[in-house]
Protein backbone atom coordinates (compact mmCIF):
# COMPACT_ATOMS: atom_id res chain seq x y z
CA UNK A 1 0.00 0.00 0.00
CA UNK A 2 2.76 2.45 0.87
CA UNK A 3 4.56 1.72 -2.39
CA UNK A 4 1.34 2.43 -4.28
CA UNK A 5 1.06 5.76 -2.42
CA UNK A 6 4.65 6.54 -3.40
CA UNK A 7 3.96 5.67 -7.06
CA UNK A 8 0.71 7.66 -7.31
CA UNK A 9 2.22 10.64 -5.49
CA UNK A 10 5.18 10.65 -7.85
CA UNK A 11 2.80 10.81 -10.86
CA UNK A 12 1.50 14.21 -9.72
CA UNK A 13 4.89 15.58 -8.72
CA UNK A 14 4.89 14.75 -5.02
CA UNK A 15 7.85 13.05 -3.40
CA UNK A 16 7.79 11.13 -0.13
CA UNK A 17 10.44 12.26 2.32
CA UNK A 18 11.59 8.88 3.60
CA UNK A 19 13.71 10.40 6.36
CA UNK A 20 10.53 11.95 7.84
CA UNK A 21 8.27 8.95 7.25
CA UNK A 22 7.91 6.60 10.20
CA UNK A 23 5.86 3.53 10.99
CA UNK A 24 4.17 2.52 14.21
CA UNK A 25 2.34 -0.66 15.14
CA UNK A 26 -0.21 -1.38 17.84
CA UNK A 27 0.76 -3.28 20.96
CA UNK A 28 -1.68 -6.00 19.91
CA UNK A 29 0.63 -6.87 17.06
CA UNK A 30 3.55 -8.76 18.55
CA UNK A 31 5.40 -8.53 15.26
CA UNK A 32 6.72 -5.36 13.72
CA UNK A 33 7.12 -5.96 10.01
CA UNK A 34 9.77 -4.02 8.20
CA UNK A 35 8.33 -1.65 5.62
CA UNK A 36 10.38 -0.56 2.63
CA UNK A 37 9.93 2.23 0.12
CA UNK A 38 12.28 2.15 -2.87
CA UNK A 39 14.36 -0.50 -1.06
CA UNK A 40 14.82 1.82 1.95
CA UNK A 41 13.52 0.61 5.30
CA UNK A 42 11.23 3.05 7.09
CA UNK A 43 11.97 3.68 10.76
CA UNK A 44 9.62 2.07 13.28
CA UNK A 45 8.85 4.24 16.31
CA UNK A 46 7.00 3.85 19.62
CA UNK A 47 5.56 7.39 19.46
CA UNK A 48 5.60 10.56 17.36
CA UNK A 49 4.21 14.10 17.40
CA UNK A 50 1.32 14.70 15.01
CA UNK A 51 -0.52 18.04 14.85
CA UNK A 52 0.98 19.00 18.20
CA UNK A 53 -0.02 15.87 20.09
CA UNK A 54 2.07 12.85 21.05
CA UNK A 55 0.67 9.73 19.39
CA UNK A 56 1.50 6.33 20.89
CA UNK A 57 -0.06 2.94 21.40
CA UNK A 58 0.39 2.61 25.18
CA UNK A 59 -3.15 3.64 26.11
CA UNK A 60 -2.14 6.06 28.88
CA UNK A 61 -2.02 9.82 28.35
CA UNK A 62 0.55 10.31 31.12
CA UNK A 63 3.47 11.11 28.80
CA UNK A 64 1.40 13.57 26.76
CA UNK A 65 0.20 15.32 29.92
CA UNK A 66 3.76 15.55 31.27
CA UNK A 67 4.83 17.01 27.92
CA UNK A 68 1.97 19.53 28.01
CA UNK A 69 2.84 20.55 31.58
CA UNK A 70 6.47 21.13 30.55
CA UNK A 71 5.36 23.17 27.54
CA UNK A 72 2.95 25.23 29.65
CA UNK A 73 5.68 26.05 32.19
CA UNK A 74 7.94 27.05 29.31
CA UNK A 75 5.22 29.35 27.95
CA UNK A 76 4.64 30.70 31.46
CA UNK A 77 8.37 31.44 31.74
CA UNK A 78 8.34 33.31 28.44
CA UNK A 79 5.40 35.40 29.66
CA UNK A 80 6.74 35.89 33.21
CA UNK A 81 7.99 39.37 32.36
CA UNK A 82 4.32 40.38 32.30
CA UNK A 83 2.74 37.76 34.55
CA UNK A 84 5.01 38.48 37.51
CA UNK A 85 5.35 42.25 37.11
CA UNK A 86 3.58 43.85 40.08
CA UNK A 87 2.95 47.01 38.04
CA UNK A 88 1.23 45.11 35.22
CA UNK A 89 -2.58 45.22 35.61
CA UNK A 90 -4.11 42.03 37.02
CA UNK A 91 -6.82 42.04 34.33
CA UNK A 92 -4.16 41.85 31.59
CA UNK A 93 -2.27 39.15 33.46
CA UNK A 94 -5.44 37.07 33.53
CA UNK A 95 -5.95 37.56 29.79
CA UNK A 96 -2.38 36.55 28.97
CA UNK A 97 -2.63 33.53 31.25
CA UNK A 98 -5.98 32.31 29.90
CA UNK A 99 -5.13 33.02 26.25
CA UNK A 100 -1.50 31.88 26.09
CA UNK A 101 -0.62 29.55 28.95
CA UNK A 102 -3.82 27.57 29.55
CA UNK A 103 -4.29 26.64 25.85
CA UNK A 104 -0.71 25.34 25.82
CA UNK A 105 -1.46 23.20 28.87
CA UNK A 106 -4.81 21.90 27.67
CA UNK A 107 -4.32 21.57 23.89
CA UNK A 108 -6.29 18.52 22.69
CA UNK A 109 -7.30 17.73 26.31
CA UNK A 110 -10.80 16.81 25.17
CA UNK A 111 -9.33 13.71 23.52
CA UNK A 112 -7.44 12.53 26.61
CA UNK A 113 -8.59 9.56 28.64
CA UNK A 114 -7.47 10.69 32.07
CA UNK A 115 -7.41 9.31 35.56
CA UNK A 116 -8.04 11.18 38.79
CA UNK A 117 -4.26 11.34 39.34
CA UNK A 118 -3.63 12.90 35.91
CA UNK A 119 -6.48 15.38 36.40
CA UNK A 120 -4.92 16.37 39.73
CA UNK A 121 -1.54 16.91 38.04
CA UNK A 122 -3.13 19.25 35.49
CA UNK A 123 -5.08 21.12 38.16
CA UNK A 124 -2.09 21.45 40.51
CA UNK A 125 0.01 22.80 37.63
CA UNK A 126 -2.59 25.45 36.89
CA UNK A 127 -2.91 26.41 40.57
CA UNK A 128 0.86 26.55 40.99
CA UNK A 129 1.13 28.88 38.00
CA UNK A 130 -1.65 31.08 39.36
CA UNK A 131 0.07 31.29 42.77
CA UNK A 132 3.39 32.14 41.10
CA UNK A 133 1.69 34.73 38.92
CA UNK A 134 -0.09 36.39 41.84
CA UNK A 135 2.62 36.07 44.51
CA UNK A 136 4.20 39.46 43.88
CA UNK A 137 0.86 41.15 43.28
CA UNK A 138 -0.43 40.13 46.73
CA UNK A 139 2.83 40.98 48.51
CA UNK A 140 2.95 44.42 46.87
CA UNK A 141 -0.78 45.06 47.31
Amino acid sequence: MINQLQTESHKIGLKMNKSKTETMFSNLSHISPKIYVDKEELETVAHYIYLGEMIHMQGSQENEIKRRITMAWSKFGKMSEYLQDEKFPLSLKKKIFTQCVIPTLLYEAETWATTKLLNNKIRSTQLSMERTQNARHHVAG
